[in-house]
């Protein structure tokens, strides 16, 4: 008889195995199923209980972190800018050269046939994501135009002088917007998922400039802590240097401090040196910035350059709160002449680079760009804007 039905029969008063004998047997049966399936135990012999972090991690309804596809095509793109910003550099020494040659362009150009590709699939892919609609477009663009370029130089005679500068010079403006792009890209990755738009032209802002006194300041105790000297670069000033008022021992002037939008705040004044030179260094706190690479601005004019110099630009910086800083040497048209890109911290670090002047200007311009959109203090020290010797 089963089971079954001698729990019947016992209910009808038939014979059959008493409750005591069911409850036995299936205590019996439930420990072999245990024997074979096995579950965890203690030390002490007990039986652990699933615990609600285990059951939350295998429920099937549990939230699942995923790695975000544009994340890792903008931190390929971001490298392959880098990249690219190298070749331009070492174009700019190149198209300085006198005599210029072309075979010392060809291997240069090789190295952008190689690069470029590498990122043009990432790009098509950023230019169809809303979050960077904009600045992938711009990408497919600039990288398949400069391997184009490219190609179209390699299947010439070594000879061709003047064919290899075109193509060089073509890259080099090709590459100019790069640092702008890349500075839109981390924005896009960044706690603002969003990001932001890639700003249009390089037009100077309607903002007033403000001024502050020539006389060397008196250094007074600040609510947000000062930085100090100790451990951080020392650069050395050049002999040559052209930047009036380079370490900001004076103040701001004669910089001037721009303001990009109208809801940008800032303010300058001096503050203990970030570096071992100088007697002070120059304060911003940023109330308010707008997500843009350059909602505050600070700079130098009328500076003379000459054509085929190479010269080497640099500030040193640091800030409260990690922000990109961006250092450029434009003409007098807003055409750039070299940048640089960098992520400043809480430790000063020197944002620096070296170009070519490909010709003569008598009123070129450095300007130190804060991104936004975060408010805090950034400290400049230690500019510089010299010519560099040849050799």
């Amino acid at each position: 008889m089963t089971t079954r039905g001698s729990r019947r029969a016992a209910r009808h008063g038939r014979g059959g195995p008493g409750p005591e004998i069911v409850a036995a047997a299936l205590v019996v049966a439930l420990y072999t199923i245990l024997l074979v399936v096995g579950l965890p135990t203690f030390a002490d012999g007990g039986v652990a209980e699933p615990s609600d972090e285990v059951n939350a991690a295998s429920s099937p309804t549990s939230p699942v972190a995923t790695p975000d596809p544009l994340r890792a095509d903008v931190v390929a793109i971001l490298e392959v800018d880098r990249r690219l910003l190298d070749i331009r550099d070492e174009l700019q020494r190149l198209l300085g050269n006198k005599p210029f040659r072309a075979s010392e362009v060809v291997t240069v150009l090789r190295r952008v046939s190689t690069a470029v590709p590498l990122g043009l699939e990432r790009a098509t892919r950023l230019s169809l994501d809303p979050r960077t609609q904009v600045v992938g477009s711009q990408l497919e663009i600039i990288y398949a135009d400069a391997g184009a370029k490219a190609d179209e130089a390699l299947d010439l005679a070594i000879s061709s002088n003047a064919a290899y500068r075109e193509a060089a010079v073509a890259i080099v403006d090709l590459f100019v917007d790069l640092p702008t792009i890349d500075v839109a890209l981390l924005a896009a990755i960044g706690p603002s998922s969003g990001g932001s738009p890639v700003p249009s032209a390089e037009a100077l802002p309607s903002s007033s400039p403000s001024t502050e006194a020539t006389a060397a300041p008196s250094l007074e105790p600040s609510p947000v802590a000062s930085p100090g000297a100790s451990g951080s670069p020392a650069p050395t000033r050049s002999p040559n240097e052209m930047l009036r008022n380079p370490g900001f021992d004076l103040g701001l002037s004669p910089w001037t401090l721009f303001l990009r939008d109208a809801d940008d705040r800032a303010t300058t004044r001096a503050d203990l040196p970030i570096v071992a030179t100088g007697t002070a260094s120059l304060r911003v706190d940023i109330s308010s910035i707008s997500s843009t690479p350059d909602g505050v601005r600070i700079g130098q004019s009328n500076l003379d350059i000459e054509a085929n110099t190479r010269y080497a630009v640099r500030v040193v910086v640091q800030s409260t709160v990690e922000r990109s800083v961006r250092l450029r040497v434009v003409g007098p048209n807003q055409e750039i002449y070299g940048v640089r890109v960098a992520t400043a911290g809480p430790s000063a670090s020197s944002v620096e680079f070296g170009f070519i002047a490909i010709a003569d200007d008598p009123s070129a311009g450095v300007w130190i760009d804060i991104a936004g959109p975060l408010p805090g203090t950034v400290w400049l020290d230690e500019a510089s804007f010299a010519p560099v010797a040849p050799g």
